[in-house]
């Protein structure tokens, strides 16, 4: 094993040996230069385990910069709010529109049942025939009709083998172009 040089300290957070060391400014810990990362809250430097990274865009929060998140409790370095209502909370809990991308909450705001995709209520699209909701990403409207139609409400044409809404293939089994 090589010795070790005096002036080189083991970095508690990557293990490697470095005399490029800086403290953190939470723990008071030396970690080397590679390991600290700038707070973008405050602007502190922080090592590993003493930060979190943003769930939005990945960018590094200490711990002081933290607050519980008024809907569901958890710690987080970001509140994002409802761009309905304007109901805070932290993007774990309150989803983004998958049409829009903007935030909402419970009330404005739900999962399509089947995709599973988020859809505020400005862009609610609900099926013309039961008036469920289909998300606007996923269903194309009914190519005879126009209009929108969910999973409960498909026919398939017997001649042409396209699926249209149950109103536009008659009794025969064929739709109203065929």
């Amino acid at each position: 094993m090589p010795p070790r040089p005096s002036c080189a300290v083991r970095c508690p957070g990557c293990r490697q040996l470095t005399a490029q060391t800086g403290l953190c400014s939470i723990s008071g810990q030396r970690f080397c230069q590679n390991c600290l990362v700038t707070c973008t809250g405050c602007g502190k430097q922080v090592g590993p385990g003493f930060y979190v990274a943003s769930p939005v865009d990945r960018m590094p929060f200490c711990r002081d910069c933290q607050q519980p998140c008024a809907s569901c409790g958890q710690m987080t370095p970001i509140v994002v709010k409802c761009h309905t209502c304007g109901a805070q909370g932290c993007p774990s809990c309150t989803p983004r529109c998958h049409v829009c991308h903007q935030y909402v909450c419970k009330l404005h705001g739900g999962s399509v049942k089947g995709c599973g995709h988020i859809v505020c209520n400005d862009h609610d699209v609900r099926c013309a025939i039961g008036g469920e909701v289909v998300c606007p990403a996923c269903s194309e409207p009914c190519a005879v009709c126009g209009r929108p139609y969910c999973q409960d409400h498909v026919l398939t044409c017997s001649q042409c083998g396209v699926e249209y809404c149950s109103e536009c293939v008659r009794i025969s089994g064929l739709c109203d172009t065929c």
